[in-house]
């Protein structure tokens, strides 16, 4: 019940379903035949309705898919954005004119993590490239302009990135602890780089002062009927309250 739950609760049972295959061809086609009865039941119950939907429910905005776009979206939201956070938009200047050196090196590290490591971070880093891939080519940013160029800018379309950015980390995690000494210290640099970079990924700026407290001393006195708008933060958002 459990797994049924699960697997018709998103559509990530169809981006599993890989997984599942790879672990019942490894199990010879054997064990527990229910189980990867159904989560491929779910996957394929999750695939037609994407499919049906996905016209109705999907911007019809172009992609503006590029070469450059994508290492602007893979290096500022997965490689240095998922690495450095807040930090990324200090080394932008740094980062111009460097994109496809910055994107061939974490691509060619993350590769040598995916053959070193464990079968458990392969079917991960399988995983986690279905996620990226999915979002890449239906994405949903924008009903009005291309999608690509948007999500090439740090910060935007964060919740595609959550889990490549996990494997990404797992990755360093590998290599960390990798028998060769050059890979092991670039994992470990790469963790230490993180670990500092956290400090600045948590501070929020104050919250702007709305005049809440002289408008709601006017509401308080107010007559009846009368409406009174209310500014709240983010600036740009309120809200109106009629009098009783």
């Amino acid at each position: 019940m459990l797994m049924v739950v699960a697997g018709l609760s998103g559509p990530f049972s169809v981006l599993l379903s890989p997984v599942a295959m790879i672990e019942w061809y490894r199990n010879k086609f054997s064990g527990d035949y229910l189980r990867y009865a159904i989560a491929l039941a779910c996957a394929a119950v999750q695939a037609v309705f994407i499919v049906a939907s996905m016209m109705q429910t999907r911007s019809t905005e172009s992609l503006g898919a590029s070469m450059d776009n994508f290492v602007h979206i893979i290096v500022n939201n997965i490689f240095v954005g998922g690495l450095l956070g807040n930090v990324e938009n200090l080394l932008q200047k740094t980062l111009v004119g460097n994109y496809y050196a910055v994107f061939a090196f974490f691509s060619i590290i993350l590769v040598l993590a995916f053959f070193r490591g464990p079968l458990a971070y392969k079917e991960f880093s399988l995983f986690s490239l279905c996620v990226i891939l999915s979002a890449l080519i239906s994405p949903m940013i924008s009903l009005t302009e291309p999608q690509w160029p948007l999500m090439a800018i740090f910060g935007i379309g964060d919740r595609y990135y959550v889990i490549p950015i996990i494997s990404m980390l797992v990755g360093f995690v590998v290599l960390s602890a990798d028998r060769n000494i050059i890979l092991k210290s670039i994992g470990r640099f790469l963790l230490v780089s993180m670990l500092c970079a956290v400090p600045f990924n948590f501070s929020y700026p104050d919250y702007v002062r709305t005049g809440f407290y002289k408008e709601a001393m006017y509401f308080a006195g107010a007559p009846r009927g009368t409406v009174v708008k209310f500014d709240e933060n983010p600036i740009g958002w309120n809200f109106s309250l009629t009098k009783k």
